[in-house]
C-alpha cells in the first residue's frame, strides 16, 4: 500500500477527496447578509473537500513535471493535448467568460468567487480525464465502493432521521439540524401533520436524492460486475459448479440486495420528485444500452416479486392511511417555483448577451420583481440552464451546450481513445496510448467490460434533474457530483477499463 502511494499518491488524496465531499465541514470566511439573514448563495466558503482535491491536483502536477511518467512530461502531454480542441476549448472558453463577468457584477467578490469555484472543478475535469491512473478497473473499483459505502451510510442515517423526526446528533459530522418545529426545513404533510425529509449529511433532502441515484447505480453495476466475473472464472475451473461457489454468489446477491433495499428506501424517504424522475430516466437508458430482453427482465421481476409487491403495499397503504397532502407536495412546491421563473425571464430579457454576472441571481432578484421578498425566497430558479442564461447570457448558455454536445458525442474506439486521442494525428495518439496501456494493464486482469453506459446513465439522470433544480451549479455537493461525471465520460468513452 505504501509503496502504490509513493507512486500514484494523487489517487490516494482523490479517494479521501470522494469520502469527505459530502460532508458540509468548512470555514464561512465572507457572506453578504439578504433581508437581514445569512444566505448560502451570497456566501464564500471553504470545505474540507477543497482541500483534498487541491492536494490532488498539487501531486498530480508534481509528477508531471518530475517526469515520473516519462512518456507524459509536461512537453509531450502539451504535445497530444493541442489536438483537444473539439472538448477542451468550450470549457476553457467558458471559465474565462465567467471570468470576465466579474467586470459588469454588482458583488464582484461573490462572482470572484464563483468563477473561481468554476475553475477549480475545470481542473478536477482535467485530472480524471487525462490521468492515466484514473483510468484503471482499481481506481474506477474503489471510487465505486466509496460511492455506494457513502450511500449507504447516509441512506441509514437518513432513515433513522425520518423514525425519531429530528437529527440524530452528528455535529461533528456537520449534520444538519431538522425538526418538524424548524423554519427552513424540508416537510411533508401526512394527514395534517408534518414530517421532515431526510437529508442524511447532505444540507438538503434533494441532493441526497442526487446521489442515491449514482449510488443505487454503482450498486446494481458493481453487483452485476462482480457476480457475472464469477461465473465466468467458474468456466476455466476443473468443477464448474460447487456449492461454495453457489453459496458464494447468493451471498453477494444478498448483501448487495440489502444495500440496493436501504438506498431505495432512503431515495422514497427524500421525497425528492426531480430525483426519482432522474432515476428513472436512468434505468431505462442504462437497460437500453445493455438490451435486457423481455425474458431477462421478466425473471428479474420473478426474482424480486415477493419485495416488489410488499414495498409496493407498503408504499400504497402509508399514502392512503395517512392522508398524504397531495396538494401541499404538487402545487405548492410549483406557485413556490413560478416567481422565481418569472424572476429569471425578468433578468434574462434585460440582460440577454451577457447575463447579470456570475453568481448575481440571489444578490440581483430584489432588482427584478415588484413584490418585497422574503429571506427564504432568495434562492436560484430552480434550473441550471435558465441559472446559466440569466448570470452569464447567451454566451455562457452556447459555450455550456458546446461542451455539453461535445462531451456526450459517440466516437468509435477506431477513432481514439481518451481525452487527448481525439485528433487525426495518430503518431501523437500512439504515444498517449501506448503510455496509457501500460497503466491501464498493472495487476489488472485479462477480462474488459466497458463502464461508459453506467456514467452515461449518470449525465442523463443529472441532466434531468438540471431541468427541475439548481443544486448540480451552485451548492458544493451538487458541483462535485457533477463534474465528477463530467471527468469520467471522456477517459472512459472509448477506454475499456479492466475487471
Amino acid at each position: 500500500m505504501w509503496n502504490n502511494f509513493k507512486t500514484q499518491p494523487e489517487i490516494w488524496f482523490f479517494y479521501a477527496f470522494l469520502i469527505f465531499f459530502p460532508f458540509s465541514i468548512r470555514k464561512i470566511l465572507l457572506f453578504y447578509p439578504i433581508a437581514g439573514q445569512f444566505n448560502e448563495y451570497t456566501a464564500i466558503s471553504i470545505y474540507l473537500s477543497d482541500i483534498f482535491l487541491l492536494a490532488a491536483l498539487a501531486l498530480w502536477l508534481i509528477s508531471i513535471l518530475k517526469n515520473i511518467i516519462s512518456d507524459l512530461s509536461i512537453v509531450n502531454l502539451f504535445q497530444v493535448s493541442r489536438g483537444t480542441f473539439y472538448l477542451t476549448t468550450p470549457l476553457i472558453l467558458l471559465t474565462l467568460w465567467s471570468l470576465a463577468s466579474i467586470l459588469w457584477s454588482v458583488k464582484p467578490t461573490i462572482a470572484t468567487f464563483r468563477s473561481a469555484k468554476v475553475f477549480e472543478f475545470s481542473l478536477l475535469f482535467f485530472f480524471l480525464a487525462a490521468n492515466p491512473h484514473c483510468f484503471t478497473w482499481n481506481t474506477r473499483r474503489n471510487s465505486l465502493v466509496i460511492v455506494i459505502a457513502l450511500g449507504l451510510i447516509n441512506s441509514i442515517i437518513g432513515v433513522f432521521q425520518f423514525i425519531l423526526q429530528h437529527s440524530i446528533g452528528l455535529d461533528w459530522l456537520w449534520e444538519s439540524q431538522i425538526s418538524p418545529n424548524f423554519p427552513g426545513v424540508a416537510k411533508v404533510l401526512f394527514d395534517g401533520s408534518q414530517f421532515i425529509r431526510i437529508y442524511g449529511l447532505f444540507p438538503h433532502p434533494n441532493i441526497l436524492g442526487g446521489f442515491l441515484l449514482i449510488s443505487i447505480l454503482s450498486t446494481m453495476f458493481l453487483r452485476n460486475s462482480i457476480i457475472s466475473r464469477s461465473r465466468e472464472l467458474r468456466c476455466f475451473q476443473s468443477i464448474c459448479s460447487t456449492w461454495n461457489t453457489y453459496r458464494k454468489n447468493n451471498f453477494y446477491s444478498i448483501i448487495f440486495g440489502f444495500i440496493l433495499g436501504i438506498q431505495i428506501l432512503a431515495g422514497f424517504l427524500t421525497f425528492s420528485k426531480s430525483a426519482i424522475l432522474a432515476l428513472i430516466f436512468s434505468l431505462l437508458y442504462y437497460s437500453l444500452w445493455l438490451r435486457v430482453s423481455r425474458e431477462t427482465l421478466w425473471a428479474l421481476i420473478r426474482r424480486w416479486r415477493w419485495v416488489i409487491a410488499l414495498l409496493g403495499i407498503i408504499v400504497i397503504f402509508a399514502l392512503f392511511s395517512a392522508k398524504f397532502d397531495y396538494n401541499t407536495f404538487f402545487l405548492k412546491s410549483w406557485w413556490e417555483r413560478l416567481l422565481l421563473l418569472w424572476v429569471a425571464k425578468n433578468m434574462i430579457v434585460g440582460n440577454f448577451l451577457t447575463g447579470v454576472g456570475m453568481g448575481q441571481f440571489v444578490p440581483e432578484m430584489q432588482s427584478y420583481v415588484s413584490q418585497s421578498l422574503s429571506s427564504w425566497q432568495f434562492q436560484p430558479v430552480h434550473n441550471v440552464f435558465l441559472i446559466i442564461l440569466s448570470e452569464l447570457g447567451l454566451v455562457g448558455i452556447s459555450l455550456s451546450i458546446w461542451f455539453l454536445s461535445r462531451l456526450v458525442r459517440n466516437r468509435h474506439p477506431s477513432k481514439g481513445s481518451g481525452l487527448f486521442c481525439f485528433t487525426w494525428n495518430k503518431q501523437k495518439c500512439e504515444i498517449y496510448n501506448r503510455v496509457k496501456k501500460e497503466i491501464v494493464s498493472r495487476g489488472t486482469n485479462s477480462k474488459m467490460r466497458d463502464t461508459y453506459p453506467l456514467f452515461m446513465a449518470f449525465l442523463i439522470g443529472f441532466l434531468v434533474i438540471t431541468l427541475f433544480d439548481h443544486y448540480l451549479w451552485d451548492i458544493q455537493q451538487g458541483q462535485i457530483m457533477l463534474w465528477l461525471v463530467f471527468g469520467l465520460l471522456p477517459g472512459e468513452k472509448n477506454n475499456l477499463t479492466y475487471i
